[in-house]
């Protein structure tokens, strides 16, 4: 009983610093006179390719390189469509990533014993997405995935499967998916009465083309399309801000928003060795 006590104590300590932490960014980082997006980092973090090799010489190495530049061009128009949003009071944060510690930090029910993770990888990236957006009675989740339709992208590599891009297609879905699980679960550990939407972007796959990822009707509301990018402010209010209206805004719920969201900014500036 009295470890029991203790560990209880030292966890309600350690979420108090995050939760000051938390509190400190939002006041120092986060607020503005104006009403528009804050992005956090001010400009998508980059990954590019220095040398390109010459011709016949690419190996492995740089095709893993060239795949992860295009994923992050695919991000830059995510966050850019974010940063358009002139109308709305959100804060933006890029590439949000979270450790077991800090999951079990904010689930109190968690439980240790037998816990293969907290053994094991606690300190290891437990989860992520792309996209943790902030608003005033609610959080987005944005997972973005580098995909086109098959008939774009046998044009790039006129020697690609069908089915092999159609299974590529359902994996990219299913895996954004289980992103998006798990970041609700932390969030909902932290408070479960919290508004959340979660989403993932395609910004290089038309409406034309959707019956390409074979998705049920709920999830095909839950995909954001390159239209819709292209459009964003006007897929942004039917999406989120006409869905999570202001009746939500009363002193209880903002509390329990305020801290959510101290915790999250708070874990978004924590590295897994546990330094803010």
């Amino acid at each position: 009983f009295q470890h029991y006590y203790i560990t209880n104590n030292l966890r309600d300590l350690k979420m108090e610093e995050y939760l000051k932490n938390g509190k400190d960014i939002y006041d120092t980082y986060c607020t503005s006179t104006e009403t528009r997006p804050i992005m956090l980092p001010k400009a998508p973090q980059h990954t590019y390719i220095d040398v390109y090799p010459d011709e016949g010489e690419s190996g492995p190495s740089f095709k893993d390189d060239k795949k992860r530049q295009l994923d992050y061009e695919t991000e830059v128009v995510v966050y850019r469509a974010l940063e358009e949003l002139l109308d709305e009071d959100i804060n933006v944060l890029h590439s949000f990533e979270y450790t077991h510690r800090q999951y079990r930090l904010c689930d109190k029910s968690h439980v240790r014993k037998g816990c293969v993770a907290c053994r094991k990888t606690l300190n290891n990236r437990e989860g992520e997405c792309d996209f943790l957006i902030i608003g005033k009675n609610y959080f987005v989740i944005i997972e973005v995935k580098n995909m086109t339709s098959f008939s774009e992208a046998k044009q790039q590599n006129p020697g690609l499967d069908e089915q092999q891009h159609k299974l590529g297609l359902q994996g990219s879905y299913k895996k954004s998916e289980k992103q998006r699980e798990r970041m609700v679960k932390l969030i909902r550990s932290i408070e479960n009465s919290t508004n959340i939407s979660h989403f993932t972007a395609y910004p290089n796959f038309t409406k034309g083309s959707r019956a390409e990822l074979t998705l049920e009707s709920d999830q095909l509301s839950s995909v954001i399309f390159k239209e819709d990018t292209e459009d964003f402010a006007s897929w942004w209010k039917g999406n989120v801000t006409d869905f999570h209206t202001e009746e939500a805004l009363n002193c209880d719920f903002q509390a329990k928003h305020d801290k959510v969201r101290n915790m999250l900014l708070a874990i978004w500036c924590t590295d897994n060795k546990g330094h803010c």
